[in-house]
């Protein structure tokens, strides 16, 4: 949502989480967002750049293509269980944020707009470290 704009468009779901009252519009209207048809180069992800000789040229797709397809395939109008999350520890959260931040910087994940999500396991190392 943008604060800043005359509308915001999300979706009921969204909104009722934020606590606000979704309102029904008194004629259609269509919303579009740009979508990237081809998927993006390996080689545009950062860490891949700098490690291009360790690359073959013929990369093959990012994502990788896989031998069999997955997916959940949900009823018309399926919401996602709605169960907050567990409470973490100081540490761990500050760990969480740091290694989501890294991973984000290196291009290894990227932000989900996804109403759906898993937690998150933290397993204590030897040197007293988390993975």
């Amino acid at each position: 949502m943008d604060p800043g704009s005359t509308f915001s468009y999300v979706t009921p779901y969204f909104a009722i989480n934020l606590g606000l009252e979704p309102e029904q519009l008194s004629e259609p209207f269509l919303v579009s967002t740009p979508i990237e048809l081809n998927p993006p180069a390996l080689q545009s992800v950062p860490i891949v750049r700098e490690f291009l000789e360790v690359f073959p040229d013929d990369l093959f797709g990012f994502p990788p293509e896989r031998i069999i397809g997955f997916g959940i395939d949900l009823m018309l109008g399926t919401q996602p269980i709605s169960i907050p999350p567990y409470r973490m520890a100081p540490t761990e959260l500050n760990e969480l944020r740091e290694q989501l931040k890294d991973l984000l910087d290196k291009g290894f994940i990227r932000p989900s707009v996804s109403p759906w999500g898993a937690s998150v396991l933290f397993v204590k190392k030897k040197d007293g470290s988390h993975r």
